[in-house]
C-alpha cells in the first residue's frame, strides 16, 4: 500500500488533513463503517452560506504515472436534492493543477438533478463517460479507481451493501502524469441547503 488513512486515530493530524476554502466544516467523527471501523473525517456544508472547501491530505505521491488502484468508502448522510450539492474526489492534486484526476461523486446539480459518477474531463482526462447514481441518504458508497501504467483509468461505484461489480461503471483515457501530487476531496452547495458525507478510509496501492 502507497497510502491509507483510516481517521481511527480520531484525529485529521496524522497524517494531516487540512481544509482549504469557505465555510463548512471538516471533523472526524464516529461513524460505525460496515467494512473499516468507527471513525470517519466528515465534510459539511453549515446550510447558511454558499460552501466551497477541499480537505487537502499535506502528503504528496510520485506513483501517479505508475500502475495504481484508489479505494475508498464513504456515506452520504444529509442530502437535499433540489439544489447544487457537489462531491467530488481530486487525485494527483497538486499546485500547478496539471494532470489532476477529478473524479465525481454525486450529488446533484443546481436544477436538483442527480449528478453522474464520472471522471470529470479537466486536467488529464479525455472524452469521459458517466454513470447515473440516484444518490440516496445514509447510505455507504464504495469507489474504485484503477490505472493500468498507460494512461487508461476504470472507475466503479457500488452501494457497499450490495458488493463490487464485476464492470467498470465508467472509462477513461489520456496521458500518465509524471507530476507529484496528493489526494483531496472537494464539496460545494448552495447557501441554506446544508449536507454532509463522511469518509471512512481512503487507499492508494500499486
Amino acid at each position: 500500500s502507497i497510502f491509507h488513512d483510516s481517521f481511527e486515530d480520531g484525529e485529521h493530524t496524522d497524517p494531516l488533513w487540512i481544509k482549504t476554502g469557505q465555510d463548512g466544516e471538516m471533523q472526524v467523527n464516529t461513524e460505525y463503517s460496515p467494512a473499516n471501523g468507527k471513525k470517519a473525517l466528515t465534510l459539511q456544508e453549515n446550510g447558511q452560506n454558499s460552501t466551497s472547501f477541499t480537505a487537502d491530505l499535506q502528503q504528496n505521491f510520485n506513483a501517479w504515472e505508475q500502475s495504481w488502484t484508489a479505494r475508498g468508502l464513504y456515506k452520504t448522510e444529509t442530502l437535499d436534492k433540489t439544489t447544487s450539492q457537489k462531491h467530488e474526489l481530486i487525485l494527483n492534486a497538486n499546485q500547478n493543477h496539471d494532470d489532476q484526476i477529478h473524479v465525481q461523486l454525486g450529488i446533484s446539480n443546481h436544477a436538483g438533478n442527480n449528478l453522474d459518477f464520472r471522471i470529470k474531463d479537466e486536467g488529464l482526462i479525455d472524452s469521459p463517460d458517466g454513470t447515473l447514481v440516484n444518490w440516496q441518504e445514509d447510505t455507504w458508497y464504495s469507489w474504485e479507481i484503477i490505472h493500468d501504467g498507460s494512461g487508461n483509468y476504470d472507475g466503479r461505484i457500488w452501494e457497499y451493501s450490495d458488493g463490487r461489480p464485476s464492470n467498470a461503471d465508467v472509462q477513461a483515457s489520456g496521458v500518465t502524469s509524471s507530476e507529484i501530487g496528493s489526494i483531496s476531496y472537494r464539496i460545494n452547495g448552495t447557501a441554506g441547503r446544508g449536507f454532509r458525507v463522511a469518509h471512512d478510509y481512503v487507499k492508494l496501492e500499486n
